[in-house]
């Protein structure tokens, strides 16, 4: 009695919000949603901390029409199972209309064959379970008056292809309507989609339907039709009280964002959009443009969709040809299946996961798969099923063990493919510093590949295979010592396999090195000393640097000094530069940096000079420096290709200021210099001339 009286209370409170028009069976109710109280959904589920939730309980349940029955669950699962014609209700509900703001799925078995008058008036929660979704209405013949009226949340229709009938305002303020595909040619009742709002597409695909002067009012969408059949005449295309712009083609919906096209001329269906289609899996749960089967001969998929669902293709009997996009990761079970005058397949690279019986009933032609990439990391032990056919992979991708060339429930004939190598990363040119190392390397693809690298001199000269002497010579990367002599060496690597060769770009080795170092120089205060470096390398630029002497840090030379930023510096000699040290900096355009060896400036009071004089004679030589507590010692050689050697005792003043040498034949052109030693350096004076007269 407690659960009667509870049910009626109910049933009470639940007409009392139904305004007498709404209740009435007239065909214009003129009501708007407003107007009606909304039913609000019940409280978010819990979240991931929450306790383990069990199997769903039954709230109610009942019977709905000869051989139907209804139950409800405390997930807000709404299950109609069975077969035959649901009731028709009158403003009094379903049995579940009490229930109706509980109701968040429906699951409407497939053998359904009428949708009664009433039956989910004023679910505003309810959208289709999974287990439906998208067709929904598969075997249904007749939908009644107000069936889905103020349906909220319903986002898509598919009504199958055996439907001849849609009652008034049979979805009348479903206002979260989107898409509508129609298969069979119904008649449309009055305002059977008034209110709909949020309607942005009607697909028909099949005869033509019969329309009320209100089908669609209030409602502003395109509606796709199939020109190519005649009895799309101008006088069927109108707007049915909303504002339809109608449009020409087979179009339709197979995913959440994956719609699909059919071209009549070329007979090609194009799936266009991102993400993954639907899975069909109820039986006779087709795709819409299963209606055109017959018609399709060749299938593409475009870039942006990632998956196929169950049974996407089904039945494409007629197609030889299909397409698939290198987006694609997976591929539902029984996506081809029956599709049987298919010869070969491309599986792209980006597949990674394969479902179970994907080529079922695809052995009437079916011989050869196509795997381009690595093999997948989830292949179902049933694949392929039945199919006697040879599999094919590439021997450049990774992956293909002997644990994955199976037959997966076929006879799988596996062949290994070895492809011609494709360069896939150049090499790239190098500059680097003398004495350093640098690495060449090469990407490629192709099964058993092999690698000779090669060098020449500069672009007239022959290429020369590289040697053993070269690391890495016949190896994906060489490795090569940066000496002066290599400046400007071009390298190619050759790669090969049983399917041919392709060589790579031509690149060069830019070594940086100092060939000359500037020298010292003695020279007197008031001249200018000159510096000069030689380099090699690629985009050089130059920066001098002095010191007072070695205890010191380096410092850049500036402006004030000519030549500071070029290979050849110019210093005036002056008393405070006797003793400075100079030495370049070079860079090249890849930032490598080299320094000459350090050269010294020595700046004398004067220099001696060459002496021409009598054999007999006294041939004076005298130097001057600055600095105290001087220490002097002169030198000689013979000419300029001997030895410097240290005057002696038998040579007066060989260690003071003035060296006197008795001219003697013997004596004629020797050379002479002063080496001057103080604490803090030692300098040099210039190399003068005795000649003997």
């Amino acid at each position: 009695m407690k659960r009667l009286f509870a049910l009626m209370l109910c049933l009470v409170m639940a007409l009392s919000v139904i305004p007498a028009a709404a209740a009435g069976d007239t065909e214009n109710t003129g009501i708007l949603p407003e107007e009606i109280t909304t039913i609000e959904p019940e409280a978010a589920a819990p979240g991931p901390d929450a306790e383990p939730q069990t199997e769903p309980s039954v709230v109610d349940s009942g019977t709905c029409g000869e051989g139907l029955t209804w139950t409800l669950y405390d997930d807000g699962l709404l299950q109609i199972e069975g077969s035959g014609e649901m009731t028709d209700y009158d403003s009094g509900g379903a049995p579940w209309y009490g229930y109706r703001g509980k109701i968040k799925s429906l699951d409407l078995d497939i053998n359904v064959r009428h949708i009664g008058n009433r039956a989910f008036y004023a679910c505003t929660n309810m959208t289709w379970s999974e287990e439906t979704h998208p067709s929904h209405t598969a075997l249904v013949t007749s939908i009644g008056d107000f069936a889905f009226f103020m349906c909220y949340k319903l986002d898509y229709l598919d009504l199958g292809p055996y439907l001849r009938s849609v009652g008034k305002q049979a979805f009348s303020y479903c206002r979260g309507l989107k898409r509508v595909t129609v298969q069979s040619s119904p008649s449309f009742a009055a305002h059977a989609f008034s209110g709909c709002t949020g309607l942005e597409e009607i697909s028909f695909i099949g005869g033509t339907p019969t329309f009320s002067s209100t089908t669609f009012t209030d409602c502003t969408a395109t509606a796709w039709y199939p020109a190519y059949r005649d009895e799309w005449t101008s006088s069927l295309l109108q707007d049915y009280g909303g504002s339809i712009t109608w449009t020409e083609g087979c179009h339709g919906w197979c995913g959440d964002d994956v719609c699909w096209d059919y071209d009549a001329s070329t007979r090609r269906l194009t799936l266009s959009g991102s993400g993954e289609t639907w899975d069909y899996h109820v039986a006779f749960a087709f795709p819409s443009f299963n209606r055109l089967a017959d018609g399709i001969t060749s299938i593409k998929v475009n870039e942006g969709i990632t998956t196929l669902g169950v049974l996407i293709f089904c039945y494409m009997q007629s197609v030889h040809h299909i397409y698939l996009p290198d987006t694609l990761t997976s591929i539902h079970s029984l996506a081809f299946e029956r599709v049987k005058e298919m010869e070969e397949i491309d599986i792209p690279a980006s597949v990674t996961s394969l479902g179970y019986d994907i080529f079922d009933g695809c052995y009437y032609n079916l011989e050869k798969i196509n795997f381009l990439g690595n093999a997948p990391t989830s292949i179902d032990s049933y694949a392929f099923g039945g199919l006697t056919a040879t599999a094919t992979y590439r021997g450049d991708k990774s992956g293909w063990t002997a644990d994955v060339l199976r037959d997966y429930g076929g006879t799988i004939t596996w062949v290994q493919i070895i492809v011609k190598p494709t360069i896939t990363t150049q090499p790239k040119s190098k500059s680097a510093k003398e004495g350093s190392t640098v690495k060449f390397t090469v990407g490629a693809t192709g099964g058993g590949l092999k690698y000779r690298w090669q060098w020449r001199r500069n672009s007239s000269d022959s290429w020369n295979n590289c040697t053993s002497a070269t690391t890495g010579y016949n190896k994906a990367t060489l490795k090569v010592s940066a000496t002066t002599a290599r400046n400007g060496y071009q390298y190619r690597c050759k790669v090969y396999n049983s399917a041919g060769s392709v060589y790579s770009s031509t690149v060069t080795l830019n070594v940086l090195a100092v060939t000359s170092s500037p020298t010292y120089v003695s020279t007197t205060a008031g001249k200018t000393a000159t510096f000069k470096v030689t380099a090699v390398g690629k985009g050089l630029t130059y920066r001098w640097q002095w010191r007072r002497s070695s205890s010191d840090s380096w410092t850049d030379s500036t402006s004030a000094t000519t030549g500071y930023n070029t290979a050849t510096l110019k210093v005036s000699a002056t008393e405070a530069r006797n003793g400075y040290q100079y030495r370049c900096r070079v860079k090249d355009s890849a930032g490598n940096t080299v320094y000459s060896k350090v050269a010294s400036l020595y700046v004398l009071k004067s220099q001696p000079s060459s002496a021409s004089v009598a054999e007999g004679k006294t041939a004076t030589f005298t130097v001057s420096a600055y600095g105290t507590g001087l220490k002097y010692q002169w030198q000689w050689r013979k000419n300029s290709s001997d030895s410097w050697k240290d005057c002696t005792s038998a040579t007066t003043g060989y260690n003071k200021a003035t060296l006197k040498v008795t001219a003697t034949a013997a004596r004629n052109g020797y050379q002479y210099r002063c080496r001057i030693t103080s604490s803090e350096r030692t300098v040099y004076s210039a190399t003068v001339k005795l000649t003997v007269k």
